[in-house]
């Protein structure tokens, strides 16, 4: 028996970030006295986050010296992750550096490590085991928490080879028990309870871990198992209070053949980051935007701004990191405010910084003159929005492009994000280089665009779709190539509270007024809905030069009803049926095809999307993509309605607040604009052009002259 003392850091969950923060600083030095006291006991930092804390501080080079001191001697062990991470949130970029970035930190100290925990969250990305065996992370350990552990179809304790799509393994042992099953063992008979149980479930090892831990609770619990238990002699088994890579060296030891389990299973707490859209759809552009500027080489890790944008991607990914209520009981109103206000702060402040990079890379001098970065490998047709406030309703731009001319059309948006960081200008679809490309505008000219305003039922059209909107806000899409209705009724808003979740109910939403408007390559259909609806507009555009419709929703936060504490939350959908489809399956945008069935568990009904999904129709496709929305109601394949749902947010009105009860919450993603865009692209076709949604998702990069960050 090997009992693993550790202390689980969940960062703004039982106090403020500020605040776990300095009790990690003060934990760590006092951890070194700890060990100095008790010889028979060691400890794990679980998360290199906790030691980023001390060394914060300042400690000295004497307390250092113990520290490695320690290590050596094996009774501090690091594991190697950044934090506990909600790796379905993450993009492949992040979900590396969440390993990466504190093997890199540590190794500058002169430490290094061979094992990685993760505890708490209920399931992770496909991609983890691939990703661990590259950086020469040989063992995984995790702890999910018990209330999820029928999501597992394990015995209360498993090990197995866990594989990855590129076929990296990783040795990991799950328990079903939590991180802090130790906790709960208050004497010797109850650990041999204990042991018996786990035997019972199906686990056939004689090398057993024991993970004492619990939230922020420091090396107190670790003491107290040794106290209760670790210090007594069994008649059939041995105790050593010890460190995960011990335990496995000896399960290797002892063992040489393991089951192997490969799949996806993330999902299941991601979710909690749809209580700040905002936010989480900034942090998500930001890792995207970082991810394709490595591979192009426009950014490099060693860039003096790259370790400050990817810390706080990190902490925005980490799995108590959610705009929302606070868990019952545990923090002030005051703590909440500032807990929100923080997760907030670390996805804007990873934009503003990465737009400094920006700036300081690309800037122009030319007034006129734009930097527009094409995201793509290869040359592509590009949408670009350029900047212009002077603009003007019916202007058009003559725009040069690599000495070529074009015509831009003037645009405005009512409401802007990390995707469409710019509110009026001009808007042409042209092709672009990869990387660094110069626009210059040379002449503004008024012209008139045709323009039709109804109070009715309204249609816009091109040679691949016709689109009737509906007095309901509902609309249907018939595909001309296909002859067929291929979404009818589509863009339903559902709503349901978390306390009965997919208990749905539909929206009501009527159309007071939609003007259609026919530029030189898209035509557009801008539906008004009734005030008093938190949905204020409806925007659909048919792109001329591509098989693709793009659909955004712009709702008013101040307008969403008041939901009570007894209801806890309130959840917002949007609904696209899908015709005659036999399998739907997400898709990254490398190409990957998310494994989500391999995996023994119990699949959520949402899933993390980082990509797009499609849906097999037989004689066509369907291709959805959603830029803010990313969490997707994926139906299973035996599912008669197949009706492909997008998670647009979770609102909160009240928290259960620490001594003072239920009170009403402020707002629960501060700074952040009231009135949010939500964009998703639908296209069909016989054979799936993944350039379509990657363009979508991944939209060009236009640097204002003279460096000025939206």
């Amino acid at each position: 028996m090997f009992i693993i003392p550790f202390s689980h850091l969940d960062i703004g969950f039982t106090a403020t970030q500020r605040e776990v923060s300095q009790q990690y600083a003060k934990m760590l030095s006092q951890l070194i006295e700890v060990l100095e006291r008790i010889p028979d006991f060691s400890f794990t930092v679980e998360s290199f986050w906790q030691f980023q804390q001390w060394l914060n501080s300042k400690p000295s080079q004497e307390e250092m010296e113990k520290f490695r001191e320690y290590v050596a001697e094996g009774r501090i062990e690091f594991a190697g992750a950044f934090a506990n991470m909600h790796t379905g949130f993450l993009n492949t970029l992040t979900l590396r550096e969440s390993v990466e970035f504190p093997l890199r930190e540590l190794r500058k100290l002169g430490f290094d490590a061979k094992v990685c925990m993760q505890n708490d969250v209920p399931g992770f990305s496909e991609h983890f085991p691939d990703i661990l065996q590259d950086l020469g992370i040989k063992y995984l350990m995790i702890g999910i928490n018990d209330a999820y552990a029928s999501v597992l179809n394990m015995p209360s304790a498993s090990v197995f080879w866990w594989e990855g799509p590129r076929g990296g393994k990783v040795l990991t042992y799950v328990t079903k028990n939590s991180y802090a099953e130790g906790v709960m063992i208050r004497s010797p008979s109850g650990l041999e309870q204990f042991v018996e149980a786990v035997r019972d479930s199906g686990y056939p090892y004689d090398v057993l871990p024991v993970l004492v831990a619990f939230d922020n609770a420091g090396y107190e619990p670790g003491i107290m198992a040794l106290l209760r238990f670790g210090r007594i002699e069994y008649e059939n088994m041995d105790v050593v209070v010890s460190t995960p890579s011990k335990f496995f060296e000896e399960l290797e030891k002892r063992y040489s053949e393991f089951p192997t389990c490969s799949g996806d299973w993330s999902g299941w707490w991601e979710i909690v980051k749809t209580g700040g859209p905002y936010s989480s759809s900034t942090a998500r552009w930001v890792q995207d935007s970082l991810k394709d500027f490595l591979e192009h080489a426009l950014i490099s890790k060693h860039d003096t701004l790259y370790d400050s944008i990817l810390e706080k991607l990190l902490l925005y990914g980490e799995h108590s990191s959610a705009c929302g209520a606070g868990w019952p009981g545990l923090l002030s109103l005051e703590q909440i405010n500032e807990s929100n206000e923080t997760v907030v702060l670390y996805a804007t402040e990873a934009y503003k910084e990465f737009h400094r990079f920006l700036e300081n890379k690309f800037r122009s001098t030319n007034e006129d003159e734009f930097i527009v970065i094409n995201r793509a490998g290869s040359p592509t047709e590009c949408v670009v929005k350029l900047p212009y406030e002077s603009a003007r309703v019916g202007d058009i731009a003559i725009v040069e492009i690599s000495g070529k001319e074009h015509v831009a059309w003037y645009f405005s948006e009512p409401a802007t994000n990390a995707y469409e960081p710019y509110s009026r200008g001009f808007k042409l679809y042209v092709p672009l280089n990869p990387g660094e490309n110069k626009v210059k505008i040379k002449e503004i000219r008024p012209t008139h665009f045709q323009k039709q305003e109804t109070y009715r039922i309204d249609r816009i059209e091109n040679e691949f779709y016709r689109i009737d909107a509906h007095s309901d806000g509902t609309f249907d899409i018939f595909d001309k190539q296909f002859e067929r209705l291929v979404l009818n009724q589509a863009g339903k808003i559902q709503t349901d509270f978390t306390t009965r979740q997919y208990a749905f109910e539909t929206l009501s939403l009527e159309v007071s007024s939609a003007v259609s408007t026919e530029y030189p390559q898209e035509k557009i259909l801008d539906v008004t809905f009734e005030p008093g609806s938190p949905f204020v507009h409806l925007r659909i555009i048919l792109p001329c030069y591509k098989k693709a419709v793009i659909v955004e929703y712009f709702l008013n936060r101040d307008k969403l009803p008041y939901v009570p504490y007894e209801k806890h939350s309130s959840n917002y959908y949007v609904c696209f049926p899908l015709s005659d489809t036999t399998k739907t399956y997400c898709t990254e945008t490398d190409g990957n095809v998310k494994q989500i069935d391999l995996f023994p568990f119990v699949r959520p009904r949402e899933v993390c999307l980082n990509g797009y999904v499609v849906a097999d129709a037989g004689a066509f496709n369907y291709v959805l993509a959603s830029r803010e929305a990313f969490m997707v109601d994926l139906p299973f394949d035996d599912d008669r309605n197949k009706i492909l749902s997008f998670h647009l947010l979770r609102h909160y009105s009240e928290a259960a607040v620490k001594n003072k009860g239920i009170m009403k919450l402020q707002d629960v993603e501060p700074n952040t604009p009231k009135l949010i865009r939500f964009s998703f692209l639908i296209s069909t076709s016989q054979h799936v052009d993944p350039e379509i949604p990657r363009d979508f998702l991944r939209p060009v990069i236009v640097v204002k002259s003279k460096g000025v960050i939206p």
